[in-house]
């Protein structure tokens, strides 16, 4: 099995099995939604179908501005975390590597949002 054999297995086994959404699982693999839901079209018609409606069932436009507005919220926590820091990067070995440094009289420990 080749490796796009490999990301293609799972990338449609996540939505399938394990019920994640294509937008989802297109990110998380690094591929277009178009061409997974191509995969998803080519493993198997009938679960398509499926995905389809579970797709456009999960993404009302409620649901989507709750969710914008929550990523939202939580990207201002961040960023006012992050101000408490000096950060710098260096590339090593072609990864990017961010180094953080509090900034004097700044004694809140980072925390993840949420």
């Amino acid at each position: 099995m080749t490796m796009l054999d490999s990301l293609k297995t799972r990338a449609v086994n996540a939505v399938t099995q394990d019920n994640r959404l294509i937008a989802d699982v297109s990110l998380e693999f690094g591929i277009s939604r178009r061409k997974l839901f191509a995969w998803l079209k080519e493993s198997d018609k009938k679960s398509i179908n499926k995905v389809v409606s579970r797709q456009n069932k999960s993404t009302s436009p409620a649901l989507l501005k709750s969710q914008i507005k929550t990523l939202q919220t939580e990207v201002t926590l961040l960023k006012d975390e992050l101000k408490q820091y000096q950060i710098t990067e260096r590339l090593i070995d072609g990864r990017i590597i961010l180094d953080f440094n509090k900034n004097k009289g700044s004694n809140q420990p980072l925390q993840k949002a949420g």
